[in-house]
């Protein structure tokens, strides 16, 4: 019997950087890539996703604003924010209000990553 695939939802402004994260878990989760946080945000208002990997740094809205943007409609989500800048005040913050599950350096590394796809 296989087990269901968990969903993972990953945002980041760079196609590069998503087609990165395709390849390297596609066989581990059922995953929906986006450029662009708003239209991120639509579509975790529309369905369901295990898990969310957002970039920091993303113009028009930064990670921030989309785990809080999250928070509001899926807050059971899991979340974790992608950063290059994983020491800025507010990313502090975000993970004090308990908006994101932790911060994943970059560059990241599929061993690095892989154990979080996992259930709890």
């Amino acid at each position: 019997m296989s087990v269901p695939l968990r969903r993972a939802l990953a945002i980041d402004d760079e196609p590069a950087i998503l087609a990165t994260f395709r390849r390297a878990f596609h066989r581990e989760v059922e995953l929906v890539t986006e450029c662009d946080p708003a239209r991120g945000l639509a579509l975790v208002e529309a369905e369901a996703f295990d898990l969310v990997f957002v970039d920091y740094s993303m113009p028009g809205m930064n990670g921030i604003a989309f785990l809080e943007g999250l928070q509001r409609v899926r807050p059971q989500t899991r979340a974790y924010l992608i950063t290059a800048h994983a020491t800025t005040e507010e990313i502090k913050s975000a993970i004090e209000r308990g908006l994101a599950a932790g911060v994943i350096a970059k560059p990241w590394s599929r061993a690095e990553i892989l154990p979080l796809l996992r259930d709890d």
